[in-house]
Parts: structure tokens; sequence; C-alpha cells
């Protein structure tokens, strides 16, 4: 088996993924645990009949950006409720969840030595997945503000996250600093 490169040798595990899966083993056999930080619903999801789905598709490959029909009614709901116009076939990709399709976005546009600014606490993912993508973390200390972010800017970059509402402090960003 060839060995790991090292980017990958000198990332950590997330910290939400080690306590995640320490809390599921517990479960497992059969110790009561009360869980305070999953991210999950504590409340059981409702499930809705299958009978409609169309059986002989779900077992072969969807379009890799999602199933157009899901994309069309996503794109039904932010004009329903928000009234923005968005583009089934070039605006919306349905992903395995936020975590993948955060990574790929980062993929597509950083290049080995790029930065990306991030703002302390950070969600335990960012930092590992911007060195996967050969770039490099910069964090801005949890005591600076949105307006002390362009201190931290450099020729190097290239992407800035603005977690909105901030994960995990839940600060929500009012709009005069979004803009």
């Amino acid at each position: 088996m060839p060995a790991f490169s090292k980017v990958v040798r000198n990332s950590e595990q997330a910290m939400s993924i080690k306590y995640n899966n320490v809390v599921y083993d517990m479960k497992r056999k059969g110790i009561d645990v009360t869980v305070l930080s999953l991210g999950e619903a504590f409340f059981d999801i409702p499930l809705y009949p299958m009978d409609d789905l169309p059986s002989t598709a779900i077992y072969h490959y969807s379009h890799s950006r999602g199933i157009f029909e899901l994309r069309e009614k996503v794109c039904e709901y932010y004009q329903k409720h928000f009234g923005v116009t968005i583009d089934p076939e070039k605006e919306i990709i349905v992903t395995a969840g936020s975590k993948a399709a955060i990574h790929f976005s980062m993929m597509s546009v950083l290049d080995p030595g790029d930065e990306v600014i991030l703002q302390e606490p950070t969600w335990v993912s960012y930092p590992e997945q911007i060195k996967l993508c050969y770039a490099r973390p910069i964090q801005i200390p949890y005591d600076k503000t949105i307006y002390d972010y362009e201190k931290y800017l450099t020729d190097k970059t290239k992407l800035i996250v603005i977690n909105n509402p901030h994960n995990p402090s839940g600060r929500v960003m009012r709009k005069k600093e979004l803009q």
C-alpha cells in the first residue's frame, strides 16, 4: 500500500469526528450518554413514505450535480422565500453534506501556498481542509471584528471564510458588517 502524502500525514483528525466516534462506541456498548456537542438533531427526524420514489432509478448513479428535479425544487424554494432566482443547471450542486461541499469548493480555487483567512474560534474542519489543499489557514483572533480582517490580508490571501451565523460561537453578523 502506498504511503499517504506529507500533507495527509500532517493533518489532524477533526475533533468533532474523534469525539463523535467515542460517543458512538459508548452508545453501542449500552452506556447512557448525554451529548451536548454533536450538531445533530436531538429529536427523531420524521420518516416520510418512500412509495413515490422511482424504485428502479434509485439503484443507479444520479447526475453528478444532483438530481435535476431536486435542484429545481431548491431553486423554487429560494425564489419563493427569498426572491432569489437561481439556475438549477449552473448554480446548484447537491452534495453528501456541507463538509464535502466546502472542501470541494476550496480544492477548486486554492493553490499550494495560498492563504485562507478564518475567524477564531473556527469550525474544526476548516484548518485541515485548507491544509489538504496545500494552503495555509490564517486565524484571526476571537476578539477581532470583520473590520480587522484587512490587517490579515497578504498577496497570498485567496479566500476569506465568513461563517454566518458563526459556528461554533453562534454570533450573527449584521447586514452592515456583511456589506
